[in-house]
């Protein structure tokens, strides 16, 4: 998530790397929970250069979104890849919202104190399950 520290009225980056051993094919849905931050809770990530995504087909999803409404503090931003076969991944990261100009989220006694400290946090977000379902499935047991 770039960057890490947000305002109301700042635009966001969130990024996940999803890879999965049956091949980019098997990756049915990457979504990503922005209701915390005014967004929908179910938001497609994109993997085709657009929505801030930097390269098309790389296996990089992304999103870009204004926060339009959060509470200051730390907010947990969860991100799930589907496969075909209904199996999940999840993985999460946190950023801070600074709800006013000049509040510092690593002073103590100001909006978000000891914040995660992460500049740009990469989300990984690994399709094993994808391939154990995959292969439960083919075996008749999924």
């Amino acid at each position: 998530i770039s960057p890490k520290n947000v305002m109301i009225g700042d635009v966001i980056r969130i990024e996940a790397r999803v890879t999965c051993r049956n091949g980019p094919d098997e990756i049915k849905a990457v979504l990503v929970d922005l209701s915390a931050l005014g967004g929908k809770n179910k938001q497609t990530m994109y993997d085709d250069g657009t929505h801030g995504d930097r390269e098309a087909n790389d296996g990089t999803y992304t999103f870009e979104l204004r926060v339009v409404d959060a509470e200051g503090g730390n907010v947990t931003i969860r991100v799930v890849a589907e496969g075909r076969n209904g199996s999940l991944s999840v993985a999460c990261a946190e950023l801070v919202v600074v709800d006013r100009a000049g509040d510092d989220p690593h002073v103590p006694g100001t909006v978000g104190a000891y914040s995660v400290p992460w500049a740009v946090a990469l989300l990984v977000v690994l399709c094993a399950a994808f391939a154990a379902a995959y292969y439960l499935a083919r075996r008749g047991r999924g």
